[in-house]
């Protein structure tokens, strides 16, 4: 009976036959590769259920259909994390897709040993967690179709772009309004299909640098392209590090207008009673006031740069900061010698780049409810995504 099933004599008893064959190829071949698949498919399912157990108390948890790429790659479909009524505070969170960019198979195999760590002490498997990750040259996640307000865990820099527009300022100069949820942007006709969010952090060994790249794409709205540099040897040494004892040697922020600035400037002028053009005069204006609770002007060049951005679409900032100097040490030094230690140009498209500085002002800060110039009151929202520059996240700020 066995022979039969696993030598297929049933089908010829002798000759290999091309059903016989067909059969052997099959049972020797087919069902190995598709049990492996299988077992790699719940393996990733399972590594995904560990990295998503902390939502567990206090949301309802949710994915289907998790896959592998023949690269390395792991990844689920169909991401949906739902606070439950009273446990949290955090905003619901739905992905189309969420993929992580592993280096290569090796790498999955390793974390697949890591997860053994039963028959070592926690010193020892810190240890080895570390000298792991100082053998990956790089690690990436992607977020395809991510709809959320929920922006814990993202690179600090995406903290100045709305997470539904992709857009610098969003809201600003708009009555009531301080950000845009996913169901407003498709009010100004701009279909809410979620965000494309990836980023990647890697190595250059050359330069001594570990390197943070990404990308925030609303289709149809916006799109932000960003790049750091941070000075570490070597991933453990980057991710040890306290934040604000990390510095920054190379920042380059990109965005690209598809279609949102001016769908928000008439949809805000409409709604406010004025024209887009006095609409964009407040929008500038209302910036100005967030610089100032700060204690800073934007002068004539950086508003020349953003003012062309607003037409036509295109806004870049470079930054090469001193690589002596951490995050948190620019607070022992006066504002002109911050901006030169930051060293950064703002430019846009057909104007030559300009230096990114304030002129100093007195600090000043905003009533909760105040009279703009025509007489429209602004309701300010504590939200740690305003566009608030410089001095508290001096190295992550754009303009």
């Amino acid at each position: 009976m066995l022979e039969s099933i696993f030598y297929g004599t049933f089908i010829h008893e002798k000759k290999l036959t091309p059903a016989r064959i067909a059969y052997l190829a099959f049972m020797w071949l087919g069902l190995p590769l598709l049990f492996l698949h299988l077992f790699i498919n719940a393996f990733v399912g399972f590594l995904f259920q560990m990295a998503l157990m902390g939502y567990q108390d206090v949301a309802e948890v949710s994915y289907r259909e998790p896959y592998y790429s023949w690269t390395g790659d792991i990844g689920i479909h169909e991401l949906r994390i739902t606070p439950l009524e009273g446990e949290t505070n955090f905003s619901p969170l739905t992905a189309k897709e969420v993929r992580i960019d592993m280096p290569s198979w090796g790498v999955l195999m390793q974390v697949a040993g890591a997860l053994n760590s039963d028959e070592v002490g926690s010193e020892e498997y810190e240890s080895r967690s570390l000298a792991f990750i100082d053998k990956i040259d790089h690690v990436g996640i992607h977020f395809q179709g991510l709809k959320t307000e929920f922006d814990d865990g993202l690179p600090e820099v995406l903290g100045y772009f709305g997470l539904s527009s992709a857009a610098p300022f969003e809201a600003e100069g708009c009555a009531v309004d301080v950000y845009w949820t996913g169901d407003e942007v498709e009010k100004m006709g701009i279909a809410d299909e979620g965000v494309d969010l990836n980023f990647t952090l890697g190595t250059l060994p050359e330069t001594g640098t570990v390197t943070l790249k990404g990308t925030l794409k609303a289709p149809a709205a916006s799109e932000v392209n960003f790049e750091q540099h941070y000075k570490a040897t070597r991933l453990s040494s980057f991710i040890e590090a306290d934040e604000k004892d990390r510095i920054y040697v190379y920042q380059n922020i990109e965005v690209r207008d598809a279609g949102f600035n001016k769908a928000r400037n008439a949809f805000c002028a409409k709604r406010d009673g004025v024209s887009p053009e006095e609409f964009v005069e407040r929008h500038i204006k209302s910036i100005q006031r967030l610089l100032q609770m700060q204690g800073f002007h934007a002068g004539t060049g950086v508003e020349s740069v953003y003012r062309a951005y607003l037409n036509n679409g295109y806004l870049k900032i470079e930054a090469k900061p001193s690589a002596t100097i951490s995050a948190d040490d620019y607070q022992h030094y006066a504002a002109a010698d911050q901006f030169r230690l930051y060293n950064a140009q703002i430019s846009s498209s057909g104007l030559t780049p300009v230096p990114l500085s304030m002129d100093v002002v007195p600090a000043k800060g905003i009533r909760q409810n105040f009279q703009a110039v025509h007489g429209i009151g602004w309701q300010l929202k504590s939200r740690i995504r305003h566009w608030i520059l410089i001095t508290q996240r001096h190295c992550d700020a754009p303009v």
